[in-house]
């Protein structure tokens, strides 16, 4: 997974307080307020967050840093994943990272990120 927001709290967001927000979220405006459960399935699941802070995310919530500037890196860890790591990209340019890209085929490769966990962040 790339920059999810899986953890409740979003940093004060609140899909009332702005116009639209619940119609623009649509079905995600719920998890992104209370955070989905803790990860008990059969695959393994990494995460790579990013920490680049540039974004708009700071228009619509308060997010603690580190983040990448719509999702904050502690938003996107969840108890029951196999392996987290961030890299230094914005939300967005998580998709063309290619520190993100060799972390996702590694991770693909042999179910967890290489290296050490605390070394990566």
């Amino acid at each position: 997974m790339a920059g999810p927001p899986l953890a409740a709290g979003r940093g004060g967001f609140d899909r009332k307080a702005w116009p639209g927000g619940r119609w623009l979220l649509g079905q995600s405006a719920q998890a992104l307020q209370d955070g989905i459960a803790p990860w008990a399935g059969p695959r393994q699941v990494g995460v790579i967050a990013g920490q680049l802070p540039l974004g708009l995310g700071f228009a619509f919530a308060h997010l603690a840093p580190p983040h990448d500037g719509t999702v904050a890196v502690e938003e996107t860890c969840l108890p029951g994943i196999a392996d987290h790591r961030t890299v230094h990209a914005s939300h967005t340019g998580l998709l063309l990272s290619a520190a993100a890209a060799d972390l996702t085929l590694a991770f693909l490769r042999a179910g967890r990120f290489p290296g050490d966990a605390q070394a990566a962040r």
